[in-house]
């Protein structure tokens, strides 16, 4: 397994990986999620029907949470 990033980044990747489907709110853990976005970890996408992008996580970000797990909803 590679090294983990930091708990911060853990815990936002974790949260992009509960919100899948329509991909996580642009301004939630902005800071992080850019850096977890230089990573190739997540990528900001519009959707159709969106007005503002959101994060959706990459296959690297999927595959790295599947090792980690996806921890509680809370976390």
């Amino acid at each position: 397994m590679p090294p983990l990033p930091p708990q911060l980044h853990v815990t936002a990747l974790r949260a992009c990986g509960h919100h899948a489907g329509n991909g996580m709110r642009h301004g939630a853990h902005r800071k992080t999620m850019l850096a977890l976005a230089e990573l190739g970890l997540v990528e900001e996408r519009t959707r159709i029907g969106q007005r503002e992008p959101r994060w959706f996580l990459t296959a690297k970000g999927r595959d790295l949470l599947e090792q980690i797990g996806p921890g509680d909803a809370g976390d």
